[in-house]
């Protein structure tokens, strides 16, 4: 999951020795980089990109559900802030609406 960390924070594109470099540079603990590739060979969340499998790449349909994933969040976010709005203003009596939205 490291790597998918690195290709989320790097435009989801990375050569090995650069996602090596930044997981050394955090402690990370690592597996050899043949070891790696052999993992990643049937992912379906990160692809090896180049022949030399020195290069990675989160996979469309990863891309595609880290998107999903992150609207239903904002989604269930804003209910929740909805919800708590609605609770202060039911025991407080107040019915007015804030101008600034602390969620």
């Amino acid at each position: 999951m490291f790597l998918v960390e690195y290709l989320l924070e790097h435009n989801r594109r990375c050569k090995r020795v650069d996602f090596y470099k930044w997981a050394r540079a955090k402690h990370y603990p690592l597996p050899p980089p043949e070891r790696l590739s052999e993992r990643l060979a049937n992912s379906t969340i990160v692809s090896i990109t180049s022949a030399e499998q020195d290069e990675y790449c989160l996979s469309d349909a990863a891309v595609e559900q880290i998107e999903f994933s992150k609207l239903e969040y904002e989604d269930a976010q804003q209910k929740c802030c909805s919800l708590i709005e609605k609770s202060v203003r039911d025991a407080t009596g107040l019915r007015t609406h804030a101008k600034s939205n602390p969620c």
